[in-house]
């Protein structure tokens, strides 16, 4: 008797909600951003393999795909209807024109406010004995500054960072923090910062600052491995324009 009274329950309840539903004039639930958790088996090694095996085969595919499809959520993801345009590139009002005459002068600014607050910052650190201590990294304003006042130069600055990269890889346990790295490419780009600095032609805040970059940019004249030993082994044609934009404003490449 009790399993019927809940049969009857049940197809009250889901006639209840096909009539709501149904009806015009009822309101329409807002969608609800709910976070759900994906159950996607983790595999590796042995069992990766075997699921590539099973994956391949016609058919076990059939039957295996579409439950792994629907454990990750991809068949709603799928049937999901985005009313934006699909574009490559931010969209947003332009405010205003920028001119070079301005643009200049918002980078001068941007020079003398961070001197100045790194210059009260170093105060800072200076009245106080336990913050004097602590490690605090050389920035780029750091670089210029010392330039400017000769208290060294990009040629030493270049050679200080070789000689910190060969300690490293020749410690009892090599880190390797550089994937590939070439000398005489390094020592070529801090001469012409130098030289630049001489002359009193310096390109700007990075030039002469060391940035290294990751194995995911094409930079000449290394091979862009991406993180493998197989992926790549000649050189680019060019630097990725990120490199190129950072290399024509003086600074070091590693």
């Amino acid at each position: 008797m009790e399993n019927k009274d809940s049969k009857i329950r049940m197809i009250s309840s889901g006639a209840k909600r096909l009539l709501l539903f149904m009806w015009p004039f009822a309101k329409k639930e807002k969608p609800v951003y709910n976070l759900k958790s994906i159950r996607i088996p983790r595999t590796s090694g042995r069992a990766l393999k075997i699921l590539l095996f099973l994956l391949r085969t016609p058919g076990v595919r059939l039957l295996l795909l579409p439950l792994l499809l629907r454990q990750a959520g991809l068949p709603r993801l799928r049937k999901c209807h985005v009313e934006d345009a699909p574009v490559m590139h931010p969209v947003h009002p332009a405010d205003s024109k920028i001119t070079l005459a301005a643009a200049k002068k918002s980078i001068k600014q941007f020079i003398v406010s961070a001197e100045q607050n790194r210059e009260s910052a170093t105060d800072k650190k200076g009245a106080n004995s336990e913050k004097q201590s602590l490690f605090q990294p050389e920035t780029a304003s750091d670089f210029r500054r010392a330039y400017f006042e000769g208290k060294t130069t990009p040629v030493d600055v270049a050679m200080r960072l070789l000689d910190i990269i060969r300690s490293i890889e020749e410690s009892a346990v090599p880190l390797l923090p550089f994937l590939a790295w070439d000398e005489q490419e390094l020592m070529q780009q801090a001469k012409a910062s130098a030289e630049r600095y001489d002359r009193g032609e310096s390109l700007g805040i990075l030039d002469g600052v060391p940035v290294a970059v990751k194995d995911e940019l094409d930079m000449l004249p290394f091979p862009t491995m991406v993180g493998t030993k197989f992926y790549n082994t000649q050189p680019p044609a060019e630097d990725a324009t990120t490199v190129e934009r950072l290399r024509s404003a003086g600074a070091l490449m590693v």
